[in-house]
């Protein structure tokens, strides 16, 4: 396991915003990896990876070395600068509460001071626990003030009222639909999370 808590196998140190070099602690000892990016998502991918390296156990040094030459993840956590004063976090690479939890904070910190724009279409994992999956999403949206939602798919239209604390919110069959609505024209100066499966 990894993480930041003190029970960790692998335990990562704080660090500085924009810090290449990550530290974590393994059995009282402290190794450090370098990294190509600082965002979370790289991070948590290179410690993803890094657990594979000790399930193979090649974690030695000459493995560690080329950690600065992971790529970043096309649609993970992309953020763009878009029309009338938005910035647009494109998160499209993997849809589920956690990644949404990441995108979330991660959108917090790069646009504190916007309105939050969340467009939200069905994720995979919906049908495991449809309302365990609603419940986690409605915390996730009222915990980060999200000012407008825009909804689309079957099983988020259909629970639509659920999500009245997040300001306006409006519901698509489809994205061709919102697409074609002029509803996006109306949004300026906000921070915009994109967040679905791949299929929409």
């Amino acid at each position: 396991s990894w993480g930041q808590e003190n029970g960790a196998s692998f335990r990562v140190l704080p660090y500085n915003e924009g810090n290449l070099e990550m530290q974590f602690v393994h059995r009282s000892v402290t190794h450090s990896i370098s990294l190509s990016q600082t965002d979370i998502a790289s991070r948590e991918n290179s410690m993803s990876a890094l657990l594979t390296l000790v399930a193979f156990e090649r974690w030695d040094q000459s493995h560690l070395d080329r950690f600065k030459y992971l790529p970043k993840l096309k649609n993970r956590l992309e953020l763009v600068q878009g029309k009338q004063g938005n910035v647009v976090l494109n998160d499209t690479y993997s849809a589920d509460i956690e990644s949404f939890a990441v995108a979330l904070e991660f959108l917090q910190q790069q646009s504190p001071y916007n309105r939050k724009v969340v467009v939200l279409a069905d994720f995979e994992q919906i049908s495991r626990d449809q309302q365990a999956w609603i419940l986690s999403v409605q915390n996730l949206l009222n915990r980060y003030s999200v000012n407008r939602l825009f909804l689309i798919g079957d099983v988020l239209g259909e629970h639509a009222n659920l999500f009245s604390g997040a300001g306006v919110v409006s519901v698509y069959p489809s994205t061709q639909a919102l697409l074609n609505s002029s509803d996006l024209n109306s949004i300026s100066n906000a921070g915009i999370l994109v967040k679905w499966a791949h299929r929409y």
